[in-house]
């Protein structure tokens, strides 16, 4: 019986220590593993990311309410072509552990981006199960730019990013089957266990 007890611990265990890391871990990657809403001109802004495969990633400024976007001259955002101006400083790193894989700062312009006006900072080459710190400095807009709601963003950009989300599914799946088999273990063995006593002590009694 005591045996029993010690492998229900131990597979309850290693099954809520995998949930827990890996659920974390999925938050924190993905194709968009950071959006981060600006609702200020903070000094700062800080954000890890897991790289769950190699790829190309993409850093800059999404807005949540683009049709708010108000710029110097209205016709030149309906043209796919034309480029805004900006009206955002701001500098970026991205490091691994101590190590700085790439930096730079925001564009100067906004551009569409997949029918969409997007202010590009850069990009950098991430490698598979790797965890990276996206580190941005001074951050300053006019207000005409705020009211757009802009985000900063990273993301997997590749010509058919769609691709990369089957795989990214598909490890999920295959790591929530595998804590999930370790807490149903340890729960069919903490019930055994309790059954086995239950007969133990009431077989006198037969």
């Amino acid at each position: 019986m005591r045996w029993k007890l010690l492998f229900a611990f131990l597979f309850l265990a290693a099954g809520l220590a995998l949930a827990g890391y890996s659920e974390y871990c999925f938050s924190r990657s993905g194709l968009s593993p950071v959006s981060i809403p600006i609702l200020v001109s903070p000094a700062h802004i800080t954000s890890k990311f897991f790289a769950y495969t190699s790829a190309r990633y993409r850093i800059g400024v999404a807005f949540d309410d683009p049709e708010k976007l108000v710029v110097a001259k209205p016709a030149s955002i309906a043209d796919p072509d034309s480029r805004v101006p900006a009206l955002l400083k701001a500098s970026w790193t991205v490091s691994r552990g101590s190590r700085v894989i790439q930096h730079g700062s925001a564009s100067e312009a906004i551009w569409r981006v997949q029918g969409q006006p997007f202010l590009e900072f850069g990009g950098f080459q991430a490698e598979a199960w790797q965890w990276y710190q996206l580190d941005v400095d001074a951050i300053s807009y006019e207000t005409r730019l705020a009211q757009a709601n802009p985000r900063l963003t990273v993301g997997i950009w590749t010509e058919k990013a769609s691709l990369y989300e089957p795989e990214f599914l598909a490890f999920k799946f295959a790591t929530r089957i595998i804590y999930g088999l370790c807490l149903f273990i340890g729960g069919l063995l903490i019930l055994s266990s309790l059954v086995a006593r239950r007969e133990a002590l009431f077989a006198p009694l037969r």
